[in-house]
């Protein structure tokens, strides 16, 4: 019998590598190195201190335009929290097509579908700070694994 490559290659056809057969300890480890990766990255999420550019990501994932924000917070007064939350709350489902539209117009480098994931994070987590920071750790976890994946797809082995 025939195999598809060999329909498609002829005689020429290269040889089918399998990928490398490794036992449950690795996988155990593999899953160990996930959990430590989850705890490490998800502790006190929303604990630490909030900086400059998740600043700018919360304005941009709230619909905000940053110049318009910075216009009204910067008066040369001292600013508080709430005056920086005012600009960071989640409105509705119409700030996602907002974050776009002022990216594209303020931020045009940025790729819009971090804001935007992160805009649909605040409608679940009210929480600016904690919404901001979990798209980027979720995705964070998420790449240990491709990453392990992947090399295995590259390589071969």
């Amino acid at each position: 019998m025939r195999n598809n490559k060999s329909i498609v290659f002829g005689e020429n056809a290269p040889p089918v590598v399998s990928a490398p057969k490794v036992g449950r300890l690795f996988y155990g480890v593999l899953l160990f190195v996930i959990a430590i990766g989850i705890v490490f990255r998800f502790s006190h999420l929303g604990g630490k201190v909030y900086w400059h550019d998740e600043v700018y990501t919360g304005f941009f994932s709230t619909g905000h335009s940053p110049v318009a924000a910075l216009h009204d917070l910067f008066t040369g007064e001292i600013i508080t929290a709430g005056q920086v939350q005012s600009f960071q709350t989640y409105s509705g489902i119409k700030q996602i097509f907002l974050s776009g539209i002022n990216l594209a117009m303020h931020d045009p480098q940025h790729p819009p579908l971090y804001y935007m994931l992160s805009a649909l994070m605040m409608q679940f987590c009210r929480d600016t700070v904690l919404a901001t920071r979990l798209v980027a750790a979720i995705a964070g976890v998420a790449l240990i694994p491709a990453i392990y994946f992947g090399s295995i797809a590259v390589s071969g082995s």
